[in-house]
């Protein structure tokens, strides 16, 4: 198609004539030449639109340290499978196995923000987790280090995708998932959105075409993924949310369909964070009626009292309110409100019932 792969090259500088953009690398003696420059260069990259602010960066840096090891035998459980495992340690991040043949990929990620507000010293709990850690430790025995990495991963779109004849794409647009970290999809799926983009960039020579594909990429992300992930990434960074519902995983399909939606990136995460937040607010609830369980004798003995008359509209009011499926939850937080702040009991049980 015309394309030319420069391995090992370097871009150096960039320089701007007219409407040609001269391209300097570490290996030509003479500059390239281009009307667009695309920066797909990952997190490392130098952005060519300038340094970006954005005042609405609440995801910032993810920083990541990990090792290929080659195994002496691959377990079964890793051959097919990636496992993911979430720290106490580390709690906005996780650690991680990938398999890849004989070589297997493990390491540690968490945000910025939370490893330095930790002390958290990535190299330590990544030796402790290959050593120690009681199911990942006997999968990984009689193993050699074939190669050792780390990297930043930028969580946070800038302000403006494009330049003058230039977009960001992939991890340098900060497009890789907010929970994961993952970019693989992200950077595919950001280059499918611009391409038509470019091709009208490219005929007419229209900045407005870049504006308009940077636009796209951000609301795409945006949309499918970002707003429902920060409100996911609540949930997977905290150990008594996430240990209950993985706990339910294997009866439940709901939750492994959820979990494969935000890894895979294929569908809208809406979607997974509506099977998530259901069985968040069942747990909640299941933890709220066996707190005041020791209550329902009040609650029944004054709701019977509502209904008290021998008739049928009486009585079937009576089978769905005392019945064992009544959720009575505005009862048990007033109850539990009032038990806590040393409140009358019986007074709690009246309101909750108005």
């Amino acid at each position: 198609a015309g394309a030319f792969f420069r391995a090992q090259t370097k871009v150096t500088r960039i320089r701007r004539s007219g409407e040609k953009i001269y391209v300097y690398t570490n290996h030509e003696e003479k500059p390239l030449t281009a009307r667009l420059v695309i920066n797909a260069g990952g997190a490392y990259a130098t952005k060519l639109i300038g340094k970006q602010k954005n005042k609405e960066d609440k995801h910032g840096l993810a920083v990541t340290r990990h090792y290929w090891l080659k195994l002496e035998s691959m377990p079964k459980s890793l051959a097919k499978f990636i496992e993911i495992y979430y720290l106490k340690e580390l709690p906005e991040g996780y650690a991680w196995i990938f398999p890849h043949k004989n070589i297997v990929s493990v390491g540690i990620g968490g945000t910025l923000k939370s490893i330095k507000r930790g002390g958290i010293n990535l190299k330590r709990v990544l030796d402790e987790f290959i050593a120690h850690h009681p199911i990942a430790a006997g999968k990984l025995q009689g193993y050699t280090v074939v190669h050792k990495a780390g990297g930043i991963i930028p969580m946070t779109i800038p302000t403006a995708l494009n330049g003058t004849s230039t977009l960001l794409l992939g991890d340098a647009a900060g497009l890789a998932n907010i929970i994961h970290g993952g970019g693989i999809y992200h950077a595919r799926k950001s280059a499918l959105i611009a391409a038509p983009y470019c091709t009208l960039f490219l005929q007419t020579g229209n900045q407005k075409y870049l504006q308009q594909g940077g636009n796209a990429i951000k609301t795409f992300f945006h949309n499918n993924e970002k707003k429902w992930d920060d409100k996911l990434r609540k949930v997977f960074w905290d150990h008594k949310i996430i240990e209950p519902i993985i706990s339910k995983a294997q009866a439940n399909d709901d939750i492994p369909k959820a979990l494969g939606i935000i890894i895979n990136s294929g569908q809208s995460h809406k979607k997974a964070y509506e099977l998530l937040e259901k069985k968040m607010i069942e747990l909640i609830y299941t933890g709220l009626a066996e707190k005041a369980e020791i209550y329902k004798p009040v609650f029944n003995e004054k709701i019977s009292r509502i209904f008290d008359q021998n008739i049928p509209i009486h009585k079937y009011a009576n089978q769905i309110l005392l019945s064992k499926k009544a959720k009575r939850l505005r009862a048990y937080l007033c109850i539990l409100a009032a038990d806590i702040f040393g409140g009358d009991l019986s007074d709690a049980a009246n309101f909750s019932l108005i």
